[in-house]
């Protein structure tokens, strides 16, 4: 193994916990707005796309406020559930709801307790009233 490549590898050493903290400040500044864009680009992407964007949704969820975290997936099931009409394909209509549920364990994946109960009742409602009550509800 050459030096430069173990270089490349290891942290520097002026890379401390201090800076480490001020970084992730600094991102949770704009946590919310990336969020978004990244939400956004979650309900457009291809299923192999969706896992990379997973993680990153978790990441900033978990530095982000928990009322905003909610408020942006409420925000996004509610558009969802607005753009898949009436005339959709109950196929389609559950592969959108199993990318909503696909989005719903992403922010879970840095989320709270109450992001966790606000999951476990849409799937509750999701089991009573299918996917047009969700949209009663919601839209």
């Amino acid at each position: 193994m050459n030096e430069s490549t173990t270089e490349s590898q290891s942290v520097p050493c002026h890379y401390t916990n201090k800076v480490a903290e001020g970084n992730i400040k600094a991102l949770a500044s704009c946590s919310l707005v990336l969020l978004q864009a990244l939400a956004d680009l979650f309900f457009k992407s291809p299923l192999e796309k969706r896992k990379y964007l997973k993680e990153a949704i978790g990441c900033l969820a978990s530095i982000s406020e928990m009322v905003e975290v909610k408020r942006i997936f409420i925000s996004s099931l509610a558009g969802e559930l607005e753009n898949q009409g009436e005339n959709k394909k109950a196929d389609e209509q559950e592969a959108q709801w199993c990318v909503i549920m696909e989005f719903a364990s992403a922010l879970g994946l840095g989320g709270s307790e109450d992001l966790v109960y606000m999951m476990s009742h849409l799937v509750g409602l999701k089991l009573s009233d299918g996917i047009m009550g969700l949209r009663r509800r919601f839209a």
